[in-house]
């Protein structure tokens, strides 16, 4: 494991999205806003870690990363779908992405 790993995973932000990776798999690869917020809330992530503004800001950072796609609904409802490359990411067979916790071996 690198220094940038473990910096990583010490950073809850880092470790928000690679939960909303997991989120996304969860929920056959797909999911919006408001479904990710309640899953990061009921994951622990309490107050502004599950804020619509929070999942947002984190969705723009793993599609920048092209781990997942982004989309709006009406213009008002984001919702994300994981790429292939989120799910390399999620199997250790990418590189690590820096702000983005990068999954222990059996996670």
């Amino acid at each position: 494991m690198t220094e940038r790993d473990l910096t990583d995973r010490m950073d809850p932000a880092a470790g928000r999205r690679l939960a909303i990776l997991r989120i996304l798999i969860d929920q056959d690869g797909a999911a919006n806003e408001s479904v990710i917020g309640t899953n990061l809330w009921a994951l622990q992530y309490r107050g502004l870690a599950s804020a619509p503004d929070t999942v947002r800001a984190d969705l723009d950072h793993l599609r920048d990363a092209g781990l997942v796609r982004t989309d709006w609904y009406r213009g008002m409802v984001m919702g994300a779908e994981i790429t292939p490359r989120g799910r390399l990411y999620l199997r250790r067979q990418v590189p690590a992405v820096p702000g983005v916790a990068y999954p222990l071996i059996g996670d």
